[in-house]
């Protein structure tokens, strides 16, 4: 294998460089449309597969056109069919005419060979897509790219070019039914058998099969100030400090925060872990015991492989990008992202419901490519606070801006609070309230509303059944009571803690290399 330095002169000297030669294969075009002409199982098993720009010369084209015309009708491809819907759309002579057709023909050596003339033909229809999205971003960066969004688009349009050239083809049911018989098989009597990613939560892992299971999208809405990011944080943080059961390995999880730095996010983490109520933190009054618990929340999350990317207006593809990174890397199990409105698509669509759509849609694929769960957040409409008594239940139309939210997600959350606005007579907050996270949509499993406890002091969501619920004061009123003592902090060396490079988290991976944390 060349050097870098041999392969990028071998580049720039190569003879279609020099040339600016557009990437085009004349007679491949001419000997993969011949076999089409010739064959009809030729033309059914390629036309679903071709459009007509992966056509260079502007004659094969036409000729492609009226094939799909054909192909399209359910009617037969043969060279009198082809010259005659030429004929209808009076592009005959445009596509060379009935001499042409026939020496394409007659140009054919095997239709046999029709696969290796399609890869090649693809193949340069590929690179002169790179081409022009190539030129189109140098482009938008000598003008300078005015609206700070030239990056984006490069990666989205990237995306979406390797997107189209993944194309499977059926499969027979026989290997597919062995697959899920297998799977069945392993789950019910090995305990090692991989089941999901767990939330945290038995009754919700329980309805869900075990956890998020791979490829799904999950959309988990609520309005402001219910408790979305406190939810998603705790299935993103009690996965991390779980091993998967067939590796013996802690999951691997990648949070993308919008919204909330990835400072704002430890602390709250710290603050659950380590049973630590936020308004103390916001003051930094920490008695001993605190300190003692803080500390060993803290030993435990340094030894988790959880990624937090703090990156505002990001896009699906910059996302795929970076846990395409983090997997081949690390291994990746698990993705959040908070949340769905302040994403960007990377596309120019003419309006903001649209790209709703295209976002949704794109991490939707990503998932299946990746392979893992992704839990996206997600707004909701205003209307649902018109609503009074047992109408105020979420529903699915009240999801925000696009009904596409709701047909991409294979799974959608709603979080339900029960508890009295104004508080006890004080006006203080019960420490503990009741909240139903609703599982309104299951695309492969049962719906149905799970029963949950809200601790607001230490953001943090526990089953109603959890032997370990953390003991808390009967109320909190989450404002400064006057002048409180703080215990001083303990010495580091006496919380000394193993270097994560060599914990069980296997620390060194650079988060940096993924763009992860930069």
């Amino acid at each position: 294998m060349p050097k870098k330095d041999d392969r990028e002169e071998f580049i720039k000297n190569h003879p279609h460089v020099v040339a600016r030669e557009t990437p085009n294969n004349y007679e491949a075009e001419i000997a993969l449309i011949g076999g089409m002409l010739i064959d009809g199982q030729t033309a059914s098993k390629f036309m679903p597969q071709l459009s007509a720009d992966d056509f260079y010369t502007p004659a094969h084209k036409h000729v492609y056109e009226a094939l799909a015309d054909l192909f399209n009708a359910a009617k037969p491809i043969d060279f009198v069919t082809v010259v005659g819907a030429l004929e209808n759309s009076g592009t005959l002579e445009r596509a060379g005419g009935v001499d042409y057709l026939s020496k394409m023909i007659a140009a054919v050596p095997s239709v046999a060979n029709s696969e290796y003339y399609f890869d090649i033909v693809k193949k340069t229809a590929r690179l002169r897509a790179i081409i022009d999205i190539a030129r189109k971003m140098a482009d938008e960066a000598y003008a300078l790219d005015p609206d700070d969004s030239a990056l984006a688009r490069a990666e989205a349009s990237l995306y979406g070019l390797a997107e189209s050239t993944r194309r499977g083809k059926p499969e027979r049911l026989e290997g597919y039914v062995q697959t899920v018989l297998e799977d069945l098989k392993q789950r019910a009597t090995e305990t090692t058998a991989y089941r999901g990613v767990p939330t945290g939560f038995s009754k919700v892992d329980s309805i869900l099969g075990g956890g998020f299971q791979n490829s799904d999208l999950i959309i988990l809405a609520a309005r402001p100030g219910q408790g979305k990011t406190s939810f998603a944080m705790n299935c993103a943080v009690n996965a991390a400090r779980r091993r998967r059961p067939d590796t013996g390995k802690p999951y691997s999880v990648a949070v993308f925060s919008l919204e909330m730095s990835a400072t704002q996010l430890a602390k709250r983490i710290l603050c659950s872990v380590g049973n630590y109520d936020m308004s103390r933190a916001n003051r930094a009054v920490v008695n001993e015991q605190e300190w003692d618990r803080l500390y060993s929340a803290r030993d435990e999350l340094v030894r988790t492989n959880l990624y937090i990317d703090e990156s505002g207006n990001i896009t699906p593809a910059e996302i795929l990008s970076k846990c395409r990174a983090l997997k081949h890397s690390k291994g990746l199990d698990f993705i959040m992202i908070d949340y769905l409105q302040l994403m960007q698509s990377g596309k120019k669509v003419d309006n903001f419901v649209r790209e709703i759509a295209e976002i949704t849609r794109a991490l939707k694929l990503a998932a299946k490519e990746l392979n893992v769960p992704i839990l996206l957040l997600s707004q909701m409409s205003r209307s649902i606070e018109q609503r009074k008594g047992a109408d105020k239940e979420s529903k699915l139309s009240d999801l925000r801006d696009s009904g596409a939210i709701e047909q991409d997600a294979d799974i959608v959350l709603f979080i339900d609070r029960k508890e009295v606005p104004g508080g006890n007579n004080n006006g203080e907050k019960p420490a503990t309230s009741e909240v139903y996270l609703n599982i309104a949509k299951h695309r492969n499993g049962e719906t149905g509303n799970v029963k949950l406890l809200w601790h607001a002091a230490t953001t943090t969501f526990t089953s109603p059944d959890d032997k370990g619920t953390p003991e808390m004061p009967a109320y909190y009123s989450g404002r400064d009571s006057g002048f409180e003592e703080s215990a001083p902090p303990p010495s580091d060396s006496v919380y000394d803690y193993d270097d994560p490079k060599g914990g069980v988290g296997d620390g060194d991976f650079d988060p940096t290399d993924a763009g992860l944390l930069d």
